[in-house]
């Protein structure tokens, strides 16, 4: 009987560096979270800055944390300020009219998604 045999030690090197990459990806995420985060927040800020009665763009921050599935960022009015009391009607307007002069605010996430999605696909492709 004739055998062969074959040489899998570049498998198996992949292997290892396979399974390294989570770890360099997940160590980059929130760099790329923080960035995404800043520019929604800078975004919507414009967008308030315009508004002749309703001053809530510097009211406009964002919280980062850590948890147990990944990171994630908050991002909208802040209420320690006054001003973002009036963030609501700002948006959407008030029960009796007015207001609702700088529109929805998810509008700064959706354009940003396509960013925030392809620095990830960066990461994951520098960390290979």
């Amino acid at each position: 009987m004739t055998g062969f045999r074959v040489d899998t030690s570049e498998l198996d090197a992949l292997g290892v560096e396979l399974q390294q990459v989570g770890g360099r990806v997940e160590g980059a995420l929130p760099g790329a979270a923080r960035k995404s985060a800043t520019k929604i927040r800078n975004d919507w800020r414009a967008a308030a800055s315009k508004s002749r009665h309703f001053k809530i763009a510097e009211t406009v921050t964002f919280d980062e944390k850590a948890t147990a599935d990944g990171y994630e960022a908050e991002i909208g009015p802040d209420r320690r300020f006054p001003a973002a009391r009036l963030a609501g009607i700002a948006h959407f307007g008030g029960a009796n009219g007015g207001g609702g002069t700088i529109g929805d605010p998810q509008r700064f996430a959706d354009a940003e998604a396509d960013g925030f999605a392809k620095a990830v696909a960066d990461l994951v492709e520098r960390a290979l």
